[in-house]
């Protein structure tokens, strides 16, 4: 992501739309719907976007979720590297290795936020299975001390195998946190099954049964 003096972008140069559907080709191709609960009121800018990182969709479906919402927001990628056209839709290099790399990242970012651009960020530092959360990291400090302007709004991702031939994805956003409660909201948001207030966000592939289904026959219930 390169910035800019005037607003921030999501997607830069003529890499972006390109790398834009395939990501949204990949959701369509993986899941049945995503669903979302929206934040209640608009997203502050600069803020936080705080994840927990359970599947290997969640940097997809954060993408679409910013996009839907019209807030710019850079992701954190540790292998960018092997993946450099992410640069394109707002990734930036985190190499656990590398702090020389990382601090150049964040000054980057924090340059990013004061231009009203967001963040996206897997403070768990790994992507590994549910239904637990690993300790936040370091981040979460460090970016309240460099951007104290920008709050902590969680967000948490979850995926069900259940009635449906492929998975259904659920992204719920809280409000704005205070550090020492983000694992316990999203652990509680992450609980919750109840399907009201949730939206669609993206469409994906019906199961064989709804495409084969005669019209005239009318929705499934």
């Amino acid at each position: 992501m390169v910035l800019s003096e005037g607003c921030p972008r999501q997607t830069h140069g003529p890499l972006g739309p390109l790398v834009e559907r395939l990501l949204r080709s990949g959701v369509r191709r993986g899941f049945h719907t995503v669903w979302w609960r929206p934040p209640e009121a608009p997203l502050p800018r600069p803020c936080v976007l705080v994840a927990n990182h359970h599947g290997w969709f969640d940097g997809h479906l954060l993408f679409l979720a910013v996009r839907a919402m019209g807030v710019p927001t850079v992701l954190w990628v540790e292998r960018l590297e092997e993946f450099p056209f992410f640069a394109a839709v707002g990734a930036m290099p985190f190499p656990k290795g590398d702090p020389a790399r990382r601090a150049a990242t964040i000054r980057r970012t924090v340059r990013w936020m004061r231009q009203g651009g967001c963040l996206a960020l897997f403070p768990e530092g790994e992507l590994h299975r549910p239904p637990d959360l690993l300790p936040m990291g370091r981040s979460i400090g460090l970016l309240q001390r460099l951007v104290p302007q920008a709050p902590l709004v969680p967000v948490a991702i979850r995926y069900e195998m259940s009635i449906h031939q492929r998975p259904e994805a659920w992204l719920s956003f809280g409000g704005p946190e205070e550090p020492c409660r983000l694992a316990a909201t999203l652990g509680r948001l992450l609980s919750e099954r109840d399907a009201d207030g949730f939206e669609v966000l993206a469409r994906g592939t019906p199961d064989d049964d709804e495409k084969w289904r005669w019209p005239f026959l009318g929705p499934r219930g």
